[in-house]
């Protein structure tokens, strides 16, 4: 279900849409990962990674993750891909991606997952497109973080 209102986010995640939204308001399209600003989602760039959209959305390559990410899950994500990865139920993971990439829209999904303690922990995922000419979507800013 998208979420477009930064109200209606999660308090993690709500920084992070907020400017989002506020880059594609000013530019009306698909913001440009270029003009991403971390400074105006610091408290959160621990729970962001960045991901390069690979053969139009056939695989993702982790190119930024953040430290709660990291130690959330115990893996060594940085210049892998997702498929290189090979995470459980990673077809899951590539259509949540491939709809953002094919929508051109954010994308919000909370789901139980195991943290690398072997806890089940309640996760919000945001995922937002990015562009480097504004209209196809070249990037994925996601915002990943537990919730209660």
């Amino acid at each position: 279900m998208p979420i477009i209102d930064p109200q209606a986010a999660r308090p993690k995640h709500r920084a992070v849409l907020a400017h989002w939204s506020a880059l594609r308001q000013q530019r009306g399209a698909i913001p440009r990962r270029r003009d991403l600003d971390a400074c105006a989602f610091i408290g959160c760039l621990g729970d962001v990674m960045l991901l390069k959209v690979i053969q139009s959305g056939a695989d993702y390559r982790y190119d930024l993750v953040g430290e709660h990410i990291r130690d959330l899950f115990g893996v060594a994500y940085r210049r892998r891909t997702l498929r290189e990865i090979g995470f459980p139920n990673h077809e899951r993971l590539l259509q949540e991606y491939q709809a953002v990439v094919r929508n051109g829209e954010p994308l919000y999904l909370e789901r139980q997952q195991i943290s690398e303690r072997q806890l089940n922990v309640t996760i919000g995922k945001l995922i937002l497109p990015l562009s480097d000419d504004g209209k196809e979507v070249t990037d994925l800013l996601v915002c990943l973080a537990t919730i209660g």
